[in-house]
């Protein structure tokens, strides 16, 4: 389909009848689906999507989770620190022509005679 700014939709009759009732949105907490509520709700610029939201959710318990998870990239700095010292060694030990020539050295040795 070639681009155009026109609004298609599959159903033209019924997505102005969800607009006019939504009445609550529920989104993660995290940064970008916080963006998409106050886009939505019309927070963001005068034209609202939906246009009786009176009830914003963010389920702050599911970004908490992530962070958890990946605890990394909620701080530019720590990261910087865990790239240094995992990935940096990491890939230095990978890479080394030293570690590969003890590595093959140490599996010739357990190696059975034969």
């Amino acid at each position: 389909m070639p681009y155009t700014k026109s609004k298609r939709t599959a159903f033209p009759k019924l997505l102005p009848k969800l607009q006019e009732k939504i009445e609550a949105l529920t989104a993660d907490a995290a940064a970008d689906e916080r963006l998409a509520l106050a886009a939505l709700s019309g927070k963001l610029d005068d034209g609202k999507f939906f246009h009786n939201v009176k009830v914003q959710c963010q389920d702050v318990c599911h970004a908490v989770r992530r962070l958890g998870q990946r605890p990394s990239f909620a701080d530019p700095f720590l990261k910087e620190v865990l790239n240094l010292f995992f990935d940096g060694p990491a890939k230095m030990i990978e890479h080394s022509v030293l570690f590969k020539e003890n590595q093959d050295q140490a599996g010739q040795d357990l190696a059975p005679e034969g």
